[in-house]
């Protein structure tokens, strides 16, 4: 998975990060790598309970994390991120 955005021309070698299996993605300056990891999970129509069961976290920090991605994408639902993502070529 490799997510890019109007902020991949300012991606400096640290804002790559290795996630999983030989996946790589840009990460914009507003979303945290884990939110980032997540976006693609969902994007990837993972649900919000196998993300969970998948990273070891408690399903309630991955519905912040999710409130958060959608604020900071300007999406009103999961839905709307996955159009955004494959919209702006994030995906």
């Amino acid at each position: 998975t490799r997510l890019q955005g109007d902020w991949s021309s300012d991606v400096c070698s640290s804002d790559l990060k290795k996630l999983g299996e030989e996946k790589f993605v840009y990460l914009p300056k507003s979303l945290s790598l884990r939110e980032t990891h997540i976006m693609s999970m969902l994007v990837s129509s993972q649900s919000q309970h196998e993300i969970a069961h998948k990273l070891h976290i408690s399903y309630y920090t991955v519905r912040a994390h999710c409130r958060h991605i959608l604020e900071k994408t300007n999406c009103k639902s999961i839905r709307d991120l996955k159009q955004k993502c494959l919209d702006e070529g994030w995906i």
